[in-house]
């Protein structure tokens, strides 16, 4: 791999990691380092989210309430093209509010389908898409973020990233 192969990783990382570190210290503004203020993100919902200032508010009100909240991303698949790039991260989510009725917290396990774009700022992300495995604990504590049902949120096919173009390109490059 050559050395501008590996900042770019380094830098497309971080970025992924930065993105974590802000929800869960409510610094949203840090998110525009991260994304494409006109990109196209869809979380657990799978819509549009709304325009790139009302969202970022919306979610700093929509985590204010929690003690505590832990994005952790951990495995990175990074494949690179360029000056876009693609990637699938592997994440955890821990929400936490002491006293609240039917537990106190809920984790939830998924992964982070991203498309990114060099720009002159640096990598940005342009596309994202969450998908989530699994999810246990107090569900309610997570009503009003996607409207689905704990069922309907659970039951979305695993198979649907190992099937994914990003995963077939991974498997053909191993």
């Amino acid at each position: 791999m050559d050395d501008q192969a590996t900042r770019d990783r380094a830098s497309i990382r971080a970025k992924i990691d930065l993105y974590g570190y802000a929800i869960d210290t409510l610094q949203l503004d840090l998110w525009d380092d991260v994304f494409l203020p006109d990109g196209d993100f869809r979380f657990a919902e799978n819509v549009p989210q709304p325009e790139w200032a009302a969202f970022k508010k919306h979610m700093t009100e929509w985590h204010m309430p929690f003690d505590a909240t832990q994005h952790t991303m951990t495995t990175c698949m990074i494949e690179l093209d360029g000056d876009a790039a693609r990637t699938v991260t592997y994440g955890d989510w821990r929400l936490v509010k002491r006293g609240a009725p039917g537990g106190d917290t809920w984790s939830g396990q998924g992964w982070y389908e991203d498309d990114f774009i060099r720009t002159d700022a640096g990598w940005r992300v342009r596309r994202r898409r969450v998908r989530m495995v699994w999810g246990e604990g107090n569900w309610e504590l997570t009503v009003g973020s996607s409207g689905a049902t704990r069922e309907e949120e659970l039951t979305r096919p695993l198979r649907a990233l190992y099937s994914s173009d990003f995963a077939m390109s991974l498997r053909a490059q191993t």
